[in-house]
């Protein structure tokens, strides 16, 4: 995976309505006490979240950023501020009776500085959990607490950064709830999680509620030919499986030609069904069983919007269609006109709950068969 630098409003891609939100924050100097960004995953929450809080304690900003070169802004791109207090889930090991997130804070540096779009499944990961679930336990609150009853160390704000804070515990929720109501005076709570759903309700009323958006396929685009690739069909490809995260556009770049084969995987299913050749369904099911759960989910989520591009089709919009769509001699146009919008429709949804159940363990050659038959079917409905 490419390192990620994103500690400045001007490296994050997008989100322009958000950065002028926190400018206009910062210019104001009224800074709620508490922030709560709902994000889907990979779109920059914790990357303006920092760039935020540089921005905060900057000795000279300019134009809206830290400056980058006092001694905030230096002690910030190592994330090393002393009045940034970090917390994030953990996973405590069986011999440890105190245990807290300030123990891997340094592999949380550095996991955040090399991708600040990490996610939690990655993170968990990094831990080594076995079967444990990461969570944020009541000691937790407990260290936040007495960390908020401490002084500054000087800079303007004490900013205190609970990523996934989905994964508080009631009991933790709870104990944090007058300390986010009240905290002490130049303290800012700043609450990252995917949905304010997934939080206590008396939690999330005590915050400013932001939503984050999904990145837009083309500012995804424009950050892999500018930072990976300068392959444009490649960038835009990963940029539309990515469903708004930059982070696994850049994983699906990774696999290389592997993405491209998708297309030609999709013409297959797509040639079989349409003749109703149970035989070579089989055999498709059998090899399309031996990729990984990260190829499947990809090519699930690029069938799904090959579906939705089929369907703007029907409708006369103008699509993209890939050079690597046009090499199989398979056309758009006319697939929208073999099936009909109910059953696109039916096999869209079908492709939407293929990457549910592979993240569930289903089988994988249950899920392609169970596809298989699923689109011989709604080709059927044509006659």
């Amino acid at each position: 995976m490419a390192t990620f630098v994103f500690m400045f409003f001007r490296d994050v891609p997008g989100q322009s309505e958000l950065k002028s939100l926190f400018r206009a924050l910062h210019a104001s100097g009224k800074v709620p006490h508490a922030l709560l960004l709902s994000e889907p995953a990979g779109s920059g929450a914790l990357s303006l979240a920092l760039a935020f809080a540089r921005l905060l304690n900057c000795s000279a900003p300019k134009d809206g950023e830290g400056c980058g070169r006092c001694t905030s802004c230096l002690q910030y791109s190592g994330m090393a501020h002393p009045d940034l207090i970090l917390s994030f889930p953990i996973v405590k090991p069986a011999s440890e009776s105190d245990f807290h997130s300030e123990h891997l804070l340094p592999e949380f540096r550095k996991a955040v500085l090399n991708d600040p779009f990490l996610s939690l499944q990655d993170w968990r990961g990094l831990m080594d959990p076995g079967n444990k679930q990461a969570i944020i336990p009541v000691r937790e609150a407990s260290r936040l607490m007495r960390s908020c009853g401490l002084k500054n160390f000087g800079g303007a704000f004490r900013v205190v950064l609970i990523w996934q804070a989905q994964k508080m515990n009631a009991e933790s929720g709870n104990k944090l709830l007058k300390l986010i109501e009240e905290p002490p005076e130049g303290t800012l709570f700043i609450l990252i999680a995917p949905s304010a759903s997934d939080l206590l309700s008396t939690i999330v009323s005590r915050c400013q509620l932001v939503h984050v958006p999904p990145l837009s396929q083309d500012d995804i685009a424009q950050r892999l030919m500018s930072e990976h690739t300068p392959d444009r069909d490649k960038a835009q490809m990963a940029a539309s499986l990515a469903e708004g995260d930059l982070r696994q556009a850049v994983r699906l770049l990774e696999l290389d030609d592997t993405l491209l084969q998708y297309t030609e995987w999709f013409v297959q299913l797509t040639r079989i069904c349409y003749a109703a050749r149970l035989p070579d369904l089989l055999n498709w099911t059998t090899e399309l069983g031996k990729s990984t759960r990260d190829e499947l989910i990809a090519f699930f989520r690029f069938s799904a919007h090959f579906l939705e591009e089929s369907t703007r089709s029907r409708s006369g919009l103008k699509v993209y269609e890939s050079p690597a769509l046009a090499r199989t001699g398979f056309k758009m146009n006319v697939f929208s006109q073999l099936m009909p919008l109910a059953g696109v429709e039916q096999i869209a949804e079908g492709f939407g709950r293929s990457v549910e159940n592979v993240q569930r363990n289903v089988h994988a050659k249950l899920i392609l068969f169970n596809l298989g038959i699923d689109m011989m079917r709604a080709f059927k409905a044509k006659e």
